[in-house]
């Protein structure tokens, strides 16, 4: 699913230079902490010799393992400026290269390439007595718990990657609450629009529920007990698909665009020009782009040139090409695709699906 960018808008907003920290924390093995400190202190020097101030190394470190996950393979991402840590994300994977980096910009893209797919869904895991309610959507808002028959609710706001997760809990007997369930989930498929519905558990249970449950979603409902091997794995299976499915409506829309010369652009000045003007719905952009590319950034998210002429009067400094990229998508709202290099062709390994065509900007 296209990674909606909106949640990063107060990092990419914030007064530069910037930190920006990978580090691998996988708890995995006996000596886990001690391998987790020898390679902070490695981050430390690189940030040290990248010029970062010791102040800033210092933040960091505070932040180092302050946040722990589950035992097993993971990641701690942080951007730090003079201001503090703007964001400080756990991610369920090892990096393929940790990131100790000191520029004008955050460096986001190992953020955005290992986060899990942003595919609004909802998981329910029915017992005869109780039922537990998960409700995951993107630009996260709020968590709740639900007990007992009346559902009285306890809000908790979060931040970071923000999720919305939900969980909910019916502990009366199953035949009272089955019709309340169904329609606390009715709710929030009317709210969220999930891609699918999964549930599990129970086969009595399940049976009550699809019994209650509303026709709009019981067409998107998914038993996951159905699928080959463990259920969680078959819900991530379900998850990535669906993801794969959203992000190949929108490569359809840029080629389709492409080929009519409306709508949609490619080639690394088409799409600086379009970002310039905020005209950027979508932005399909290959992974490695900016290994060696160059764009130059101004003061604010949309001051983006290929080069200083660009951006005539503004403080201008040149960065990676998708962290300039990236600070204008989040400011404007837009979406992004991650695609494998040379995957479909683009010119320059870019293209953007555009909000309007305006003839009046130097833009497409």
């Amino acid at each position: 699913m296209p990674t909606q960018l909106s949640f990063l808008r107060d990092v990419v907003a914030a007064a530069g230079p910037c930190a920006t920290v990978c580090l691998d924390v996988s708890r995995d093995a006996e000596d886990a902490q001690d391998m987790i400190d020898l390679r902070w202190r490695a981050i430390w020097q690189r940030l040290a010799q990248a010029g970062a101030p010791a102040q800033i190394r210092s933040l960091a470190e505070r932040a180092v393992g302050q946040k722990r996950g589950a035992a097993g393979r993971a990641s701690q991402f942080m951007v730090v400026t003079a201001d503090g840590v703007l964001l400080d994300e756990m991610l369920a994977a090892a990096p393929v290269r940790e990131v100790a980096d000191w520029a004008p910009l955050p460096h986001l893209m190992p953020l955005l390439t290992m986060a899990p797919p942003q595919t609004s869904h909802i998981v329910l895991r029915l017992a005869r007595a109780d039922a537990d309610l998960t409700v995951v959507a993107p630009a996260g808002e709020s968590q709740q718990e639900v007990h007992g028959g009346r559902w009285p609710l306890t809000k908790v706001h979060s931040g970071g990657w923000s999720q919305r997760r939900i969980q909910a809990r019916a502990e009366n007997l199953w035949e009272k609450n089955a019709k309340e369930v169904a329609e606390r989930v009715d709710s929030w498929a009317v709210e969220i629009d999930p891609a699918f519905v999964a549930v599990r558990g129970d086969v009595r249970a399940k049976a009550a529920f699809l019994e209650q449950i509303g026709p709009r979603v019981a067409a998107k409902v998914v038993d996951l007990d159905d699928l080959p091997g463990d259920p969680d794995v078959g819900l991530a299976e379900v998850i990535a698909r669906h993801a794969a499915d959203d992000d190949a409506v929108v490569i359809d829309r840029l080629r389709a665009g492409l080929g009519r010369r409306r709508g949609a652009v490619q080639g690394l000045g088409d799409v600086v020009a379009a970002a310039r003007w905020a005209q950027i719905e979508s932005l399909v952009l290959e992974n490695e782009l900016s290994a060696t590319t160059r764009l130059w950034a101004g003061p604010e998210p949309l001051d983006i040139g290929i080069d200083p002429g660009d951006l005539p009067g503004a403080d201008a400094v040149p960065d990676r090409a998708d962290a300039v990229l990236i600070r204008a998508l989040a400011a404007a709202d837009a979406d992004l695709v991650l695609v494998r290099p040379g995957g479909i062709g683009l010119r320059d390994g870019v293209g953007a699906v555009l909000r309007y065509t305006d003839p009046s900007t130097t833009g497409p």
